[in-house]
């Protein structure tokens, strides 16, 4: 799945059809989730993901209405050095 880096996220974001599609063994605990718009139900929940080959566990919230997957700090910049600048970014295990 392509994800979108978010370095203001304090946590991941998926849409709530992929939480439930990856049968997980992590507790799901509903929850409802603030933003600009107003707040939504949403399902938080770990996962174990792999970028660059590095396997790692990734605390996500799942939700019904969300354009574009986010990766954001908890779990990810935990595990990953990443350089933004004017042409891009970069992404180094940790």
């Amino acid at each position: 799945m392509e994800m979108m880096i978010n370095s203001d996220a304090d946590i991941s974001v998926i849409p709530i059809d992929v939480v439930h599609e990856l049968h997980l063994q992590s507790p799901q605990i509903p929850m409802i989730v603030g933003q600009v718009a107003g707040s939504m139900p949403a399902t938080y929940t770990t996962i174990r993901a792999s970028v660059k080959n590095k396997v790692f566990n990734m605390p996500v919230i799942g939700v019904r209405w969300f354009d574009m997957p986010l990766l954001g700090r908890a779990g990810f910049f935990d595990n990953f050095a990443i350089n933004f600048n004017q042409s891009g970014f970069t992404v180094t295990p940790t």
